[in-house]
């Protein structure tokens, strides 16, 4: 199957702003090849920067990982993208004057938010990538 005539359909999706339809055709191409890391890429970096969904982004990396567990390039964007996520909301909180939680806050959601403004995400990614549970990265 030739990517290429894909990526240059995503091209034309992304130009005329047509996301929707994007989204069902990645998914699509994902199902088609889930051993290609870069397809994995793409659909995480439209997910996260176009729609605005770290969440669905995460989702897509951690998928493309289980289907790509060799890829170093997969790996190495999914750290980084924990990385910028937690560096964004830290400057979305600064800039909106909100305390920074604290690890073992009482609110469930505060301790998880405290957890990936951290970085205990991107450090979890990076142990497993190394294949390994240590708690030093």
């Amino acid at each position: 199957a030739d990517l290429s005539l894909w990526r240059e359909y995503f091209g034309f999706l992304r130009q005329t702003r047509s996301h929707k339809a994007l989204q069902k055709v990645l998914a699509k191409v994902l199902a088609l090849h889930p051993t290609q890391p870069g397809l994995w890429l793409y659909a995480a970096g439209f997910e996260y920067s176009v729609q605005g969904n770290a969440g669905g982004a995460r989702k897509l990396l951690q998928r493309g990982l289980r289907m790509n567990a060799g890829s170093a390039k997969l790996w190495a964007e999914s750290f980084a993208f924990e990385l910028r996520y937690a560096d964004s909301l830290r400057r979305r909180r600064e800039t909106l004057g909100l305390s920074m939680p604290e690890e073992g806050d009482e609110d469930a959601g505060r301790a998880a938010l405290a957890e990936v403004l951290n970085g205990e995400a991107a450090a979890r990614v990076a142990r497993a990538a190394c294949g390994g549970e240590s708690k030093v990265v």
